[in-house]
């Protein structure tokens, strides 16, 4: 996530110093510059981090600043099935989907498979 997040930051410099330097033989006016950089950060607000919350009724999965979130109730987790698992590193963050199911993870490595 934090190289996704970092690529739009790098990338929203890039097109303001080429907009206000006039880089290049046709130039990015600032209104296109601006509109851009507003394009690009609507999925970074969105999705800049994942935080997974989990209290006494209910698990909740929230996407960037909190439009995109997804609430499960504890009562509908099979709890007996649970299993302590270790993800490894290619299997990437977010909201991903196995032959085992469907599973959320921030990072890799050791992870509650319910």
């Amino acid at each position: 996530m934090k190289i996704f997040n970092w690529v739009l930051v790098g990338i929203s410099i890039l097109i303001l110093l080429a907009s206000i330097f006039q880089w290049g033989s046709k130039p990015i006016p600032i209104l296109g510059a601006v509109l851009f950089i507003a394009i690009l950060a609507v999925p970074l607000l969105l999705f800049y981090k994942l935080s997974i919350t989990i209290d006494a009724g209910e698990a909740i999965i929230q996407f960037g600043i909190g439009l995109l979130r997804r609430k499960i109730n504890i009562n509908n987790l099979d709890l007996s099935t649970a299993q302590v698992i270790d993800l490894p590193w290619q299997a990437g963050v977010g909201y991903r989907i196995s032959t085992e199911g469907a599973f959320f993870n921030t990072r890799p490595g050791p992870a509650l498979f319910i």
